[in-house]
Protein backbone atom coordinates (compact mmCIF):
# COMPACT_ATOMS: atom_id res chain seq x y z
CA UNK A 1 0.00 0.00 0.00
CA UNK A 2 1.46 3.39 -0.94
CA UNK A 3 2.13 6.29 1.43
CA UNK A 4 -0.83 8.42 0.27
CA UNK A 5 -3.31 5.62 1.00
CA UNK A 6 -1.77 5.03 4.42
CA UNK A 7 -2.05 8.75 5.19
CA UNK A 8 -5.75 8.81 4.29
CA UNK A 9 -6.41 5.81 6.54
CA UNK A 10 -4.38 7.46 9.29
CA UNK A 11 -6.33 10.72 9.08
CA UNK A 12 -9.67 8.86 9.30
CA UNK A 13 -8.64 6.85 12.38
CA UNK A 14 -9.35 7.87 16.00
CA UNK A 15 -6.32 9.51 17.65
CA UNK A 16 -5.83 6.58 20.03
CA UNK A 17 -5.17 4.14 17.15
CA UNK A 18 -2.98 6.32 14.97
CA UNK A 19 0.37 5.28 16.44
CA UNK A 20 0.07 1.87 14.75
CA UNK A 21 0.36 3.50 11.29
CA UNK A 22 2.87 6.24 12.15
CA UNK A 23 5.98 4.10 11.58
CA UNK A 24 5.03 2.63 8.16
CA UNK A 25 3.92 6.06 6.93
CA UNK A 26 7.25 7.63 7.93
CA UNK A 27 9.07 4.72 6.28
CA UNK A 28 7.18 5.56 3.08
CA UNK A 29 9.29 8.73 2.99
CA UNK A 30 12.70 7.74 4.39
CA UNK A 31 12.54 4.24 2.88
CA UNK A 32 11.64 5.46 -0.60
CA UNK A 33 14.27 4.47 -3.19
CA UNK A 34 14.61 8.00 -4.59
CA UNK A 35 15.03 9.46 -1.09
CA UNK A 36 17.62 6.82 -0.17
CA UNK A 37 19.53 7.23 -3.44
CA UNK A 38 19.77 10.99 -2.88
CA UNK A 39 20.66 10.61 0.79
CA UNK A 40 23.40 8.08 0.01
CA UNK A 41 24.85 10.39 -2.64
CA UNK A 42 24.95 13.27 -0.14
CA UNK A 43 26.59 11.09 2.48
CA UNK A 44 29.18 9.88 -0.03
CA UNK A 45 29.92 13.49 -1.02
CA UNK A 46 30.98 14.23 2.56
CA UNK A 47 34.18 12.27 1.80
CA UNK A 48 34.78 13.74 -1.66
CA UNK A 49 37.30 16.42 -2.52
CA UNK A 50 36.12 19.77 -3.87
CA UNK A 51 37.33 18.73 -7.32
CA UNK A 52 35.35 15.48 -7.22
CA UNK A 53 32.19 17.33 -6.18
CA UNK A 54 32.61 19.84 -9.02
CA UNK A 55 33.08 16.97 -11.50
CA UNK A 56 29.83 15.42 -10.25
CA UNK A 57 28.09 18.79 -10.45
CA UNK A 58 29.23 19.26 -14.06
CA UNK A 59 28.00 15.76 -14.96
CA UNK A 60 24.59 16.59 -13.49
CA UNK A 61 24.53 19.91 -15.35
CA UNK A 62 25.30 18.24 -18.69
CA UNK A 63 22.66 15.60 -18.10
CA UNK A 64 20.06 18.26 -17.29
CA UNK A 65 21.01 20.46 -20.26
CA UNK A 66 20.77 17.52 -22.67
CA UNK A 67 17.34 16.65 -21.28
CA UNK A 68 16.08 20.24 -21.59
CA UNK A 69 17.40 20.50 -25.15
CA UNK A 70 15.53 17.33 -26.10
CA UNK A 71 12.12 18.05 -24.54
CA UNK A 72 11.81 21.86 -24.51
CA UNK A 73 11.58 24.01 -27.65
CA UNK A 74 12.23 27.07 -25.46
CA UNK A 75 15.56 25.78 -24.19
CA UNK A 76 16.53 24.37 -27.59
CA UNK A 77 16.32 27.89 -29.02
CA UNK A 78 18.42 29.21 -26.14
CA UNK A 79 21.20 26.70 -26.55
CA UNK A 80 21.23 27.08 -30.33
CA UNK A 81 21.16 30.87 -30.06
CA UNK A 82 24.16 30.85 -27.71
CA UNK A 83 26.01 28.23 -29.79
CA UNK A 84 26.29 25.89 -26.79
CA UNK A 85 26.26 22.11 -27.17
CA UNK A 86 24.34 20.86 -24.10
CA UNK A 87 26.09 17.47 -24.07
CA UNK A 88 29.55 18.98 -23.65
CA UNK A 89 28.59 22.17 -21.81
CA UNK A 90 31.13 23.61 -19.37
CA UNK A 91 30.54 26.00 -16.51
CA UNK A 92 31.97 28.80 -18.67
CA UNK A 93 29.89 28.04 -21.77
CA UNK A 94 26.76 27.57 -19.66
CA UNK A 95 27.22 31.09 -18.29
CA UNK A 96 26.76 32.48 -21.85
CA UNK A 97 23.09 31.38 -21.90
CA UNK A 98 20.64 34.23 -21.27
CA UNK A 99 19.33 34.67 -17.75
CA UNK A 100 15.77 33.55 -17.09
CA UNK A 101 13.25 35.53 -15.05
CA UNK A 102 9.69 35.00 -13.89
CA UNK A 103 8.14 37.02 -16.73
CA UNK A 104 9.90 34.83 -19.32
CA UNK A 105 8.75 31.67 -17.55
CA UNK A 106 5.16 32.91 -17.56
CA UNK A 107 5.39 33.86 -21.24
CA UNK A 108 6.83 30.45 -22.24
CA UNK A 109 5.16 28.31 -19.60
CA UNK A 110 3.97 25.48 -21.86
CA UNK A 111 7.46 24.98 -23.30
CA UNK A 112 9.15 24.95 -19.87
CA UNK A 113 6.65 22.99 -17.77
CA UNK A 114 6.54 19.67 -19.61
CA UNK A 115 4.88 16.49 -18.21
CA UNK A 116 7.08 13.43 -17.67
CA UNK A 117 5.55 10.20 -18.94
CA UNK A 118 4.54 7.94 -16.05
CA UNK A 119 5.57 10.46 -13.40
CA UNK A 120 3.09 12.22 -11.11
CA UNK A 121 3.42 15.83 -10.05
CA UNK A 122 2.36 18.40 -7.47
CA UNK A 123 2.28 22.20 -7.54
CA UNK A 124 3.50 25.09 -5.44
CA UNK A 125 3.01 28.81 -5.95
CA UNK A 126 5.22 31.80 -5.50
CA UNK A 127 4.69 35.53 -5.81
CA UNK A 128 8.01 36.70 -4.41
CA UNK A 129 8.54 40.42 -3.99
CA UNK A 130 6.87 41.15 -7.33
CA UNK A 131 3.44 39.85 -6.40
CA UNK A 132 3.20 38.07 -9.77
CA UNK A 133 1.81 34.56 -9.36
CA UNK A 134 3.85 31.64 -10.71
CA UNK A 135 2.69 28.04 -10.38
CA UNK A 136 5.72 25.76 -10.09
CA UNK A 137 5.00 22.14 -11.07
CA UNK A 138 7.23 19.58 -9.33
CA UNK A 139 7.74 15.92 -10.15
CA UNK A 140 6.91 13.41 -7.44
CA UNK A 141 10.59 12.45 -7.47
CA UNK A 142 11.43 16.05 -6.56
CA UNK A 143 9.52 15.66 -3.28
CA UNK A 144 11.80 12.86 -2.10
CA UNK A 145 14.99 14.58 -3.26
CA UNK A 146 14.01 17.83 -1.53
CA UNK A 147 13.44 16.01 1.74
CA UNK A 148 16.75 14.18 1.44
CA UNK A 149 18.64 17.48 1.06
CA UNK A 150 16.81 19.04 4.00
CA UNK A 151 17.25 16.05 6.32
CA UNK A 152 20.90 15.64 5.40
CA UNK A 153 21.45 19.28 6.35
CA UNK A 154 19.60 18.76 9.65
CA UNK A 155 22.11 16.03 10.43
CA UNK A 156 24.73 18.78 10.94
CA UNK A 157 23.51 19.05 14.54
CA UNK A 158 22.60 15.44 15.16
CA UNK A 159 19.21 14.93 13.47
CA UNK A 160 18.56 11.27 12.59
CA UNK A 161 16.16 11.01 9.65
CA UNK A 162 15.04 7.55 10.76
CA UNK A 163 14.29 8.35 14.41
CA UNK A 164 14.26 12.06 15.28
CA UNK A 165 10.97 13.86 15.89
CA UNK A 166 10.01 17.44 14.97
CA UNK A 167 7.71 20.09 16.30
CA UNK A 168 6.76 22.30 13.35
CA UNK A 169 5.44 25.88 13.62
CA UNK A 170 3.19 27.27 10.89
CA UNK A 171 0.36 25.64 9.01
CA UNK A 172 -3.27 26.34 8.24
CA UNK A 173 -6.67 25.09 9.31
CA UNK A 174 -8.86 25.42 12.38
CA UNK A 175 -6.92 23.12 14.74
CA UNK A 176 -4.16 24.31 17.05
CA UNK A 177 -2.22 21.02 17.21
CA UNK A 178 -2.07 18.24 14.61
CA UNK A 179 0.35 15.40 13.89
CA UNK A 180 2.08 14.35 10.67
CA UNK A 181 3.43 10.79 10.74
CA UNK A 182 5.14 11.24 7.36
CA UNK A 183 7.72 13.50 9.03
CA UNK A 184 7.39 12.15 12.61
CA UNK A 185 6.17 15.61 13.44
CA UNK A 186 3.58 17.51 15.43
CA UNK A 187 2.42 20.80 13.98
CA UNK A 188 1.49 23.93 15.94
CA UNK A 189 -0.72 26.32 14.00
CA UNK A 190 0.73 29.69 15.01
CA UNK A 191 -2.12 31.50 13.28
CA UNK A 192 -4.27 30.30 16.19
CA UNK A 193 -1.64 30.36 18.93
CA UNK A 194 -1.82 33.06 21.58
CA UNK A 195 -1.17 33.48 25.29
CA UNK A 196 -4.56 32.06 26.28
CA UNK A 197 -3.97 28.66 24.60
CA UNK A 198 -0.19 28.44 25.07
CA UNK A 199 -0.55 25.99 27.98
CA UNK A 200 -2.53 23.64 25.71
CA UNK A 201 0.26 23.76 23.11
CA UNK A 202 2.97 23.16 25.72
CA UNK A 203 1.11 20.12 27.09
CA UNK A 204 0.91 18.70 23.55
CA UNK A 205 4.64 19.30 23.08
CA UNK A 206 5.50 17.63 26.35
CA UNK A 207 3.37 14.61 25.43
CA UNK A 208 4.88 14.27 21.93
CA UNK A 209 8.47 14.91 23.01
CA UNK A 210 10.00 16.49 19.88
CA UNK A 211 13.79 16.37 19.49
CA UNK A 212 13.97 19.45 17.26
CA UNK A 213 11.91 22.54 16.42
CA UNK A 214 11.37 23.52 12.81
CA UNK A 215 9.37 26.10 10.86
CA UNK A 216 9.10 29.61 9.52
CA UNK A 217 11.37 31.97 11.43
CA UNK A 218 8.58 34.31 12.46
CA UNK A 219 6.41 31.41 13.65
CA UNK A 220 9.08 29.77 15.82
CA UNK A 221 10.05 33.23 17.09
CA UNK A 222 6.47 33.92 18.13
CA UNK A 223 6.32 30.67 20.12
CA UNK A 224 9.61 31.60 21.84
CA UNK A 225 8.25 35.06 22.57
CA UNK A 226 5.18 33.60 24.30
CA UNK A 227 7.34 31.14 26.26
CA UNK A 228 9.55 33.99 27.48
CA UNK A 229 6.63 36.29 28.31
CA UNK A 230 4.77 33.69 30.37
CA UNK A 231 7.71 31.88 31.94
CA UNK A 232 6.43 28.50 30.76
CA UNK A 233 8.99 25.79 30.02
CA UNK A 234 9.07 22.64 27.92
CA UNK A 235 9.85 19.49 29.90
CA UNK A 236 12.43 18.52 27.28
CA UNK A 237 14.54 21.22 25.71
CA UNK A 238 15.02 20.79 21.94
CA UNK A 239 18.43 19.78 20.59
CA UNK A 240 18.22 22.40 17.87
CA UNK A 241 16.03 24.70 15.79
CA UNK A 242 15.77 24.54 11.99
CA UNK A 243 14.46 27.68 10.30
CA UNK A 244 13.22 28.01 6.72
CA UNK A 245 11.77 30.47 4.18
CA UNK A 246 12.82 33.57 6.13
CA UNK A 247 16.05 34.96 7.47
CA UNK A 248 16.52 35.70 11.15
CA UNK A 249 16.75 38.97 13.08
CA UNK A 250 19.07 39.48 16.08
CA UNK A 251 16.13 39.88 18.48
CA UNK A 252 14.80 36.49 17.36
CA UNK A 253 18.13 34.83 18.13
CA UNK A 254 17.93 36.32 21.63
CA UNK A 255 14.40 34.90 21.98
CA UNK A 256 15.54 31.40 20.95
CA UNK A 257 18.49 31.46 23.34
CA UNK A 258 16.35 32.58 26.28
CA UNK A 259 13.53 30.12 25.58
CA UNK A 260 15.43 27.03 24.45
CA UNK A 261 19.21 27.52 24.73
CA UNK A 262 19.96 25.33 21.70
CA UNK A 263 21.73 25.80 18.34
CA UNK A 264 19.93 27.40 15.40
CA UNK A 265 20.46 26.38 11.77
CA UNK A 266 18.90 28.00 8.72
CA UNK A 267 18.40 26.71 5.21
CA UNK A 268 17.82 28.88 2.17
CA UNK A 269 15.80 27.81 -0.85
CA UNK A 270 13.26 28.87 -3.41
CA UNK A 271 9.81 27.63 -4.40
CA UNK A 272 11.19 27.35 -7.93
CA UNK A 273 13.55 24.56 -6.76
CA UNK A 274 16.66 26.22 -8.14
CA UNK A 275 18.93 26.61 -5.12
CA UNK A 276 19.57 25.12 -1.68
CA UNK A 277 21.77 27.07 0.73
CA UNK A 278 23.00 25.53 3.98
CA UNK A 279 24.12 27.64 6.89
CA UNK A 280 27.78 26.98 7.72
CA UNK A 281 28.35 29.65 10.37
CA UNK A 282 27.67 33.17 11.55
CA UNK A 283 29.02 36.61 10.75
CA UNK A 284 27.96 38.32 13.95
CA UNK A 285 24.18 37.80 13.93
CA UNK A 286 24.08 37.14 10.17
CA UNK A 287 23.93 33.52 8.97
CA UNK A 288 26.55 32.54 6.39
CA UNK A 289 25.45 30.06 3.70
CA UNK A 290 27.12 27.68 1.29
CA UNK A 291 25.13 26.52 -1.76
CA UNK A 292 24.90 22.75 -2.15
CA UNK A 293 26.52 21.83 -5.47
CA UNK A 294 24.63 18.56 -5.80
CA UNK A 295 21.29 20.37 -5.61
CA UNK A 296 22.13 22.65 -8.53
CA UNK A 297 24.49 25.21 -10.01
CA UNK A 298 24.36 28.53 -8.17
CA UNK A 299 25.89 31.55 -9.87
CA UNK A 300 26.32 35.03 -8.45
CA UNK A 301 25.63 37.62 -11.15
CA UNK A 302 25.88 41.30 -10.16
CA UNK A 303 25.47 40.17 -6.52
CA UNK A 304 22.18 38.41 -7.37
CA UNK A 305 21.51 34.70 -6.91
CA UNK A 306 21.05 32.83 -10.20
CA UNK A 307 20.05 29.20 -9.78
CA UNK A 308 19.82 26.07 -11.93
CA UNK A 309 18.23 23.23 -9.98
CA UNK A 310 18.91 19.55 -10.67
CA UNK A 311 16.04 18.08 -8.62
CA UNK A 312 12.93 18.93 -10.64
CA UNK A 313 12.78 17.88 -14.29
CA UNK A 314 9.05 18.48 -14.48
CA UNK A 315 9.72 22.21 -14.69
CA UNK A 316 13.48 22.79 -15.00
CA UNK A 317 14.65 26.38 -14.73
CA UNK A 318 18.08 27.16 -16.18
CA UNK A 319 19.91 30.29 -15.00
CA UNK A 320 16.86 31.53 -13.11
CA UNK A 321 17.18 34.93 -11.41
CA UNK A 322 16.11 35.04 -7.76
CA UNK A 323 15.15 38.29 -6.02
CA UNK A 324 17.78 38.05 -3.30
CA UNK A 325 21.27 39.53 -3.34
CA UNK A 326 24.32 38.16 -1.57
CA UNK A 327 27.55 39.38 -0.03
CA UNK A 328 30.69 37.17 -0.01
CA UNK A 329 31.69 36.22 3.52
CA UNK A 330 34.57 33.83 4.20
CA UNK A 331 33.79 30.49 2.54
CA UNK A 332 30.16 31.40 1.91
CA UNK A 333 27.68 34.24 1.54
CA UNK A 334 25.36 36.32 3.63
CA UNK A 335 22.00 36.84 1.95
CA UNK A 336 20.59 40.34 1.72
CA UNK A 337 16.96 41.15 1.12
CA UNK A 338 15.85 37.73 2.40
CA UNK A 339 13.84 39.24 5.26
CA UNK A 340 10.19 38.68 6.03
CA UNK A 341 8.25 40.42 8.78
CA UNK A 342 5.06 38.81 10.09
CA UNK A 343 1.47 39.96 9.98
CA UNK A 344 0.28 40.77 13.52
CA UNK A 345 -3.10 39.31 14.52
CA UNK A 346 -5.66 40.97 16.78
CA UNK A 347 -4.51 38.91 19.78
CA UNK A 348 -0.82 39.36 19.03
CA UNK A 349 -0.49 36.30 16.77
CA UNK A 350 2.49 36.35 14.39
CA UNK A 351 1.53 35.08 10.93
CA UNK A 352 4.27 34.50 8.39
CA UNK A 353 4.04 36.37 5.10
CA UNK A 354 5.41 33.23 3.43
CA UNK A 355 1.88 31.84 3.58
CA UNK A 356 0.60 34.89 1.69
CA UNK A 357 2.63 34.18 -1.46
CA UNK A 358 0.02 31.63 -2.51
CA UNK A 359 -3.48 33.09 -2.87
CA UNK A 360 -4.60 30.45 -5.35
CA UNK A 361 -7.05 31.01 -8.19
CA UNK A 362 -8.67 33.94 -6.36
CA UNK A 363 -5.60 36.04 -7.28
CA UNK A 364 -5.40 34.91 -10.92
CA UNK A 365 -6.66 38.28 -12.25
CA UNK A 366 -4.17 40.34 -10.25
CA UNK A 367 -1.22 41.71 -12.21
CA UNK A 368 0.60 42.41 -8.97
CA UNK A 369 -0.18 42.88 -5.28
CA UNK A 370 1.23 43.92 -1.93
CA UNK A 371 0.11 43.73 1.70
CA UNK A 372 0.14 46.74 4.03
CA UNK A 373 -0.39 46.66 7.81
CA UNK A 374 -0.83 49.78 9.95
CA UNK A 375 -2.51 48.27 13.04
CA UNK A 376 -2.75 44.85 14.70
CA UNK A 377 -5.51 42.58 13.41
CA UNK A 378 -6.04 44.54 10.19
CA UNK A 379 -4.41 44.08 6.80
CA UNK A 380 -4.89 45.76 3.43
CA UNK A 381 -4.22 44.08 0.10
CA UNK A 382 -3.21 46.63 -2.53
CA UNK A 383 -3.56 45.22 -6.02
CA UNK A 384 -3.02 46.20 -9.66
CA UNK A 385 -5.39 44.97 -12.40
CA UNK A 386 -6.12 45.92 -15.97
CA UNK A 387 -9.88 45.91 -15.22
CA UNK A 388 -11.28 46.11 -11.72
CA UNK A 389 -12.45 42.95 -10.02
CA UNK A 390 -16.11 42.04 -9.93
CA UNK A 391 -17.92 41.79 -6.61
CA UNK A 392 -17.76 37.99 -6.75
CA UNK A 393 -14.00 38.07 -7.49
CA UNK A 394 -13.42 40.39 -4.55
CA UNK A 395 -15.48 38.13 -2.29
CA UNK A 396 -13.46 35.10 -3.40
CA UNK A 397 -10.20 36.92 -2.65
CA UNK A 398 -11.40 37.95 0.81
CA UNK A 399 -12.56 34.39 1.54
CA UNK A 400 -9.10 33.12 0.56
CA UNK A 401 -7.50 35.55 3.01
CA UNK A 402 -10.01 34.75 5.76
CA UNK A 403 -9.20 31.04 5.36
CA UNK A 404 -5.52 31.81 5.97
CA UNK A 405 -6.07 34.07 8.97
CA UNK A 406 -8.82 32.06 10.72
CA UNK A 407 -10.39 35.16 12.27
CA UNK A 408 -7.10 36.61 13.54
CA UNK A 409 -6.95 39.35 10.91
CA UNK A 410 -9.57 41.46 9.16
CA UNK A 411 -8.69 42.04 5.49
CA UNK A 412 -9.63 44.77 3.04
CA UNK A 413 -8.86 45.32 -0.64
CA UNK A 414 -7.67 48.44 -2.44
CA UNK A 415 -7.01 48.89 -6.14
CA UNK A 416 -3.89 51.00 -6.75
CA UNK A 417 -1.91 52.24 -9.73
CA UNK A 418 1.49 51.38 -8.24
CA UNK A 419 2.91 49.51 -5.29
CA UNK A 420 4.95 51.04 -2.50
CA UNK A 421 8.74 50.86 -2.35
CA UNK A 422 10.98 50.40 0.65
CA UNK A 423 13.42 53.21 1.55
CA UNK A 424 16.04 51.23 -0.44
CA UNK A 425 13.77 51.32 -3.51
CA UNK A 426 12.72 47.67 -3.44
CA UNK A 427 9.16 46.50 -3.95
CA UNK A 428 8.30 43.89 -1.31
CA UNK A 429 5.35 41.61 -0.67
CA UNK A 430 4.69 43.20 2.72
CA UNK A 431 4.85 46.77 4.02
CA UNK A 432 4.81 46.37 7.82
CA UNK A 433 4.47 49.65 9.72
CA UNK A 434 4.17 48.04 13.15
CA UNK A 435 7.16 47.50 15.41
CA UNK A 436 7.36 43.70 15.60
CA UNK A 437 10.57 43.50 17.62
CA UNK A 438 9.98 42.22 21.14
Amino acid sequence: MNTDKLKKIYEAMPEAFRSALAVPIHHGLVGNKVFLSQMHELQAAEKMSDEQIEDLQLSKLRDLCAYCYEVSPFYRKRFDGAGVDPKIVTFDSFSTLPLLDKEQVLANYEEISIPISGEGSYSAETSGSSGRRLVVVNSNECFYRENAFAMHFYGSIGYDYKRSKFAYFGGDGATLITTSPLYQMMRCNTKLLNESNLAEAVRAFDSFGPDYLRGLTSSVSYFAQLINQTGMKLKKNPKGIFLQSENVHPYQLRQFEQAFGCPVRISYGSTERTVFGEQIGWDGDEPVYRFNKLYGLTEIVDKHVVGTGFVNRRMPLLRYEIDDTVQPCGEGYTILGHRHVPVIGKNGEHISTASLCDLGESASELLSFQFVQDEPGKLRLDYIVSEDLTVSQKDALLRSLDAKFMGCVESELKRVDSLQLTPRGKRTLMIQRLNVEQ
